[in-house]
């Protein structure tokens, strides 16, 4: 018996049901964004449902053939928060 599962819900791009667009859970939502002419991911976010943006992103730089050379990662910071 399994316990602790969490259901999660797949949002598929609706010209190919192979890439997934989101994926929500109770706590996390992840959103991918894909180049128009490749399924190559181009950015990913984070959020969870007590902020009211994304928490952090990724943004991915790729080469003639699809292959990533640079990832980049951009977090926020909400503003309540505070640095010990």
């Amino acid at each position: 018996m399994l316990t602790g599962c969490v259901c999660s819900k797949y949002n598929y791009q609706a010209a190919n049901y192979s890439l997934i667009q989101s994926c929500t859970t109770p706590v996390h939502t992840t959103t991918n964004s894909y180049e128009p002419d490749r399924d190559i991911l181009t950015n990913k976010g984070n959020s969870v449902p007590s902020a009211s943006s994304v928490v952090s992103s990724y943004s991915y730089i790729t080469n003639n053939i699809g292959q990533r050379t640079e990832p980049i990662h951009n977090r926020a910071i909400p503003s309540s928060s505070t640095c010990a």
